[in-house]
């Protein structure tokens, strides 16, 4: 799951959707809710920017003089160890935490964080503008010193940002974080109660049994161990053999049934609701970038840019009539049909349009009627669109 830069259009057979196939029920939650999480607008840019900083400190920390620096450290820790001992003047508790306090208010992290926020604010384009330098090889080694603390600001402060505003585990998505090695069974005991406890960890989830022998009790709890880490409070998990879920999680899923009215299992038709989401706007998304390219490339076309200059000196010409006007204009239009990149039709998803996106051939391949995807990619889009999952995660409110 790591971020890697797709350009192509998904197929419905691809891995990523398989895998949300085999969801177990216990983890169905979970996963969806980070499924929705990775894919918000949000997340996305700051995976980018994440990858542009890390790149750029990796470049920079080729180009640092290290041992040069590490000189500089031991001379002045020289000059230091040189220096008699001062006696350190005993304080009181009240005083130390006075100072304490007084030094965490005047810490530059605050000022950092608000700096570090509106930077991550900028759209990407302006975000590398901001970061960029002119020349890495032309700076000095202390230049490049700070800029490399800089970048590494950021690379800490994005997985703060990801966890606390979308409550996505960072570090297991982006280096993919997986192991296949069966952990072994934990068990534990209570030094003051005759309570204990035991851990059995499978591939995916652990069954913790307690035993409380002063109340002659039992409990059986099944933890999930999913690869998709949703950083919350509010667990969702089996009980006693009985799932306990949010009011919202519930709604969540008779949302979903009652928009797909799906009959075959659940797990096949979230996967059916992901791949519409995620065809539409890889679509929508190509098309755009292929209609900026054209525009470019019509801006920088020198023998376009003069018919079109031409063209307008003679709608402004007041001396001719409308027909010399057309006359004259003829030669310039066929050189516009010549070199003009036209735009691509956009894709939507209005069903009467022409180029509604479930009639395309390619989407037609998945096998999945161009109304059931409407059904699909109109429920689920909310949830990521406008962030709406982190209402559920949100929730305390139990049914």
């Amino acid at each position: 799951m790591g971020y890697k830069k797709e350009k192509r259009i998904p197929k419905r057979e691809e891995p990523k959707y398989k895998e949300i196939e085999d969801f177990e029920d216990f983890e169905l939650i979970n996963n969806t809710l980070y499924e929705m999480g990775i894919r918000t607008k949000k997340f996305k840019e700051l995976i980018k920017k994440y990858t542009y900083c890390h790149n750029l400190s990796t470049k920079i920390n080729k180009l640092i003089n290290w041992d040069n620096l590490q000189e500089k450290l031991e001379s002045k820790q020289s000059v230091v160890n040189d220096k008699s001992i001062t006696i350190i003047e005993q304080k009181t508790a009240k005083e130390n935490f006075e100072e304490a306090l007084e030094q965490l208010e005047a810490n530059s992290l605050k000022v950092n964080d608000v700096k570090l926020n509106k930077l991550l604010e900028l759209d990407y384009v302006s975000f590398e503008e901001e970061i960029q330098i002119s020349s890495l090889k032309n700076q000095t080694n202390e230049n490049l010193i700070n800029l490399y603390n800089f970048l590494n600001e950021i690379l800490l402060f994005i997985p703060e940002t990801i966890k606390n505003d979308l409550y996505i585990d960072f570090y297991s998505y982006y280096f993919d974080e997986e192991t296949n090695i069966q952990q072994e069974d934990e068990f534990e005991e209570s030094l003051s109660t005759n309570i204990y406890t035991k851990r059995e960890f499978k591939k995916n989830y652990f069954i913790e049994t307690i035993i409380d022998m002063d109340n002659y009790k039992i409990s059986r709890t099944l933890h999930p161990l999913s690869k998709r880490k949703l950083i919350t409070d509010h667990t969702l998990k089996f009980l006693s053999n009985h799932l306990i879920l949010h009011k919202q999680a519930v709604k969540f899923l008779e949302d979903f049934f009652k928009s797909t009215q799906v009959i075959k299992k659940n797990q096949l038709a979230l996967a059916d609701a992901f791949f519409c989401y995620d065809y539409y706007k890889s679509r929508l998304e190509k098309v755009e970038q292929e209609n900026k390219k054209r525009e470019q490339e019509n801006l920088e076309n020198f023998v376009l840019q003069e018919a079109l200059k031409e063209i307008e000196k003679i709608n402004n010409d007041t001396y001719l009539s409308i027909h010399q006007k057309a006359k004259q204009r003829i030669q310039y239009e066929e050189v516009i049909r010549h070199e003009e990149s036209k735009s691509l039709n956009i894709p939507t998803i209005n069903k009467t349009s022409k180029y509604y996106i479930f009639n395309e051939t390619k989407f037609k391949k998945s096998g999945i009627t161009p109304g059931t995807a409407y059904n699909n990619y109109n429920w689920i889009k909310s949830y990521i669109d406008d962030y709406e999952y982190i209402s559920i995660i949100n929730s305390k409110q139990l049914f």
